[in-house]
């Protein structure tokens, strides 16, 4: 596929004596619709005489049928800087590598025109590619100029638009999250404490656990001396009522003595 004509021989013999430049670039407009219009180049000067042969995407663009009359002069177009292009279907995004397939293809193209839609071919299958936007070398187009670029032998930079039939996927609704899968739910300041258990008395002494439950030994190699017991309050204060006995002396109250130191009796004395 490509964007070239074939012309009758006499129209070579016309452009030979108005000394147009090449490479030969042509727009083909439709008479009954001029706002249709397309740019291309010429293969080759064979056509019967009244008669031009062009691709059949071109017709389908160009909205005329076979016999149709069209309009067609000479041109001289700027190179492209910047084209967009926009395939029409979604299965040509899902070549491996479309953006060199379609570099290959428009080597066979001679300018391109914003608006058109062209045709390549690829895997024995056909993909329509629309050209969204053009830039040319040399400035802005001018109001009412046609916005057509030449791409022969230049360096063109290359941006893909989304295709025309592409249907952006929903996106999925968020799901609020369980509370068992939240990671507070797991703090211990939202799990409830449980009622206080007051059955135990923490005023009740318990048990300490000895520091220290080893033994140890002098640096000089002598032997360590047991620690002296030292005595209780209770067999110190018996030792001392009771004279010097271990067991604790009982203690009389209320004893009379009498002159000669004999106890008399437990009782008061009497009037």
């Amino acid at each position: 596929y490509s964007d070239k004509i074939i012309l009758p021989p006499s129209c070579l013999e016309k452009l030979a004596q108005l000394e147009i430049q090449y490479p030969m670039m042509f727009q083909i407009a439709n008479p009954r619709a001029m706002e249709r219009k397309l740019h291309c180049g010429v293969l080759e000067f064979i056509a019967q005489e009244g008669m031009a042969y062009l691709p059949y995407w071109m017709m389908e663009n160009l909205r005329v049928s076979e016999g149709d009359i069209i309009q067609l002069r000479s041109v001289n177009l700027n190179k492209g800087s910047y084209v967009k292009l926009q395939p029409q279907l979604t299965d040509f995004i899902k070549i491996s590598n479309p953006k060199v397939v379609l570099e290959q293809s428009l080597r066979n193209f001679s300018a391109l025109t914003k608006g058109q839609t062209f045709r390549i071919l690829y895997n024995k299958k056909k993909y329509d590619i629309g050209v969204v936007e053009v830039k040319r070398h040399g400035g802005d187009f001018a109001p009412g100029q046609p916005q057509a670029v030449c791409i022969i032998e230049t360096d063109m930079q290359l941006d893909f638009e989304a295709p025309a039939d592409y249907v952006e996927p929903p996106r999925p609704a968020k799901t609020p999250t369980p509370p068992s899968a939240s990671p507070l739910s797991k703090s211990p300041v939202l799990q409830p404490m449980g009622a206080p258990v007051l059955d135990g008395d923490s005023s009740e002494e318990e048990e300490a656990a000895p520091s220290f439950i080893g033994s140890g030994f002098r640096l000089d190699g002598k032997a360590i001396k047991p620690p002296k017991a030292k005595a209780s309050p209770a067999a110190q204060g018996g030792q001392a009522v009771g004279g010097g006995s271990g067991e604790a002396a009982a203690t009389r109250l209320g004893v009379r003595i009498g002159p000669s130191g004999e106890v008399l009796s437990g009782a008061a004395p009497s009037d």
